[in-house]
């Protein structure tokens, strides 16, 4: 169970700060005698009246971050073989979904064993409803809370978090902030759904262990008011979606000044297209990092702090990038994303399809066993429709419309098996040369020469959730 201790300093904070209660992963907790133990397998052991703080998990990341790669996949082996006995033990849904597949005690899945288990679908989710949940938590991770997706996806689900789950991925949170070596007494401004009526607000902290400033902007604010309010708030650090970045750029542009104090800027909820980074540096001068997560699981993968790259967070997931036969891709291809949640117990998501493509990645020279996303490049359920019935997933990088200067928001929409639309809102029309440059260059990304239709627009909407989509198609 998680609860607060107070007065505790964490170790190695980002900042020296001294939160008054930092969270308690195990210890100093009376459990339910009936509570089934578990081991974590990247986890030390720890004593009962020890304090184990998420300041300390943070710190321990530091050392299983430079195991090898064998290594940190024979320890998630072993933590998806706990996993999957738990859930065949108390999830109804898992019991014979998992049937003939849980090791013996004294055994481990294997990687072969570990494939063979069927994959999970979100319409799987939502058909489970509460069977798929535990009946009970193991020792230490409770209480359970209710997690909603937004359903921008089309199919959302219901899924259970614990304190525990929440309590690693804020110490996972906490490493990328080490990693950038940001300072957690800066100004943060978050751009995000946000509930009721409130278009900004204002509370102190914005990470575990920080004291600085915390501003949050509705992302329904129209994105003149959000740039007077970031300029007012002139933070060091942004994190918000790629598309509302995108627009808040085209608006400095306009206004002829920017954020004075901003050092980088943290992507989240959309895909971030590489010419969105070079914008970024161009126009503000800092980097873009992205976070790949989602609802049901938390953070998934951080950039690598030496290389553009993703680093898979290996302690509390499994990631498999599949092709279309089930195996896993080589370094540089493209397939679709399986995930596995090690620490959450209450939802076994085992081998969960997210319905996400992305590239592959090689070992990372920094030197990190972790695993590596080369680039998160879109949703499975919007395939691209070839002539001849084909579906491909191809990189939709679209660089050179970002990075003409009256170009402000695109989005491509596939009409017709020969025709892909590509919605504008541009501050005039592109030249014949323009539109020619980058017809070629899509046509390329799309492995055919797709009639390309320009078609200028006062303003592209978001999708429900608030996240904005850059690929749609009016097939499927």
């Amino acid at each position: 169970m998680v609860e607060q201790n107070g007065g505790r300093k964490p170790n190695g904070s980002a900042n020296g700060a001294n939160p008054a209660k930092p969270a308690i992963l195990k210890g100093r907790v009376r459990l339910p005698s009936d509570a089934p133990a578990l081991t974590n397998h990247f986890l030390p052991t720890v004593g009962g009246d020890k304090p184990f703080t998420v300041f300390d998990l943070a710190d321990y990341l530091v050392e299983t971050e430079q195991w090898s790669a064998a290594r940190l996949e024979a320890a998630q082996l072993r933590q998806a073989t706990e996993l999957v006995r738990y859930a065949h033990k108390y999830s109804p849904f898992c019991k014979d979904r998992l049937a003939g597949l849980v090791p013996g005690t004294k055994e481990w899945l294997t990687a072969g064993a570990f494939a063979a288990i069927p994959f999970l679908t979100r319409a799987d989710v939502q058909r489970a409803g509460k069977a798929l949940f535990s009946t009970k938590l193991p020792q230490g991770h409770g209480p359970a809370f209710n997690v909603h997706t937004t359903g921008s996806s089309g199919q959302p689900v219901h899924a259970k978090s614990t304190k525990f789950s929440s309590a690693f991925n804020t110490a996972v949170t906490l490493r990328g902030h080490r990693w950038f070596r940001r300072d957690l007494a800066g100004t943060n401004v978050t751009i995000q759904v946000v509930s009721g009526d409130s278009g900004r607000s204002e509370a102190r902290g914005w990470a575990a262990g920080s004291t600085g400033p915390s501003f949050v902007y509705s992302n329904r604010v129209p994105v003149s008011q959000l740039y007077d309010w970031l300029l007012l708030d002139d933070p060091h650090y942004l994190q918000c979606h790629p598309s509302i970045l995108q627009e808040l750029i085209h608006r400095s542009r306009d206004v002829g000044a920017k954020p004075s104090q901003l050092r980088d800027v943290r992507s989240m909820g959309e895909i971030l297209d590489p010419g969105l980074r070079v914008l970024c540096q161009q126009e503000w001068g800092v980097p873009v990092r992205d976070n790949y997560s989602c609802e049901e699981l938390g953070t998934l993968a951080l950039t690598c702090p030496d290389h553009d790259h993703l680093h898979i967070q290996s302690e509390r997931a499994l990631v498999e990038i599949l092709d279309d036969d089930n195996r896993p891709v080589a370094p540089g291809e493209v397939g679709r994303v399986v995930v596995t949640g090690l620490v959450n117990f209450a939802t076994p998501l085992i081998r969960y399809e997210l319905g996400d493509r992305a590239i592959a990645g090689g070992p990372c020279p920094c030197g990190r066993g972790l695993g590596v996303i080369e680039r998160i490049i879109g949703r499975e359920r919007l395939p691209v429709i070839m002539p001849s019935g084909d579906r491909v997933f191809p990189v939709l990088d679209a660089e050179p419309l970002l990075l003409k200067g009256g170009v402000r928001q695109y989005q491509l929409v596939q009409t017709s098996v020969e025709e892909i639309d590509i919605r504008l809102v541009a501050e005039q029309t592109l030249s014949d040369s323009e539109t020619a440059e980058i017809s070629a260059h899509l046509q390329r990304n799309f492995g055919h020469p797709f009639r390309i239709n320009f078609i200028y627009v006062d303003e592209i909407p978001r999708e429900p959730g608030g996240k904005f989509q850059i690929f749609k198609s009016e097939l499927t």
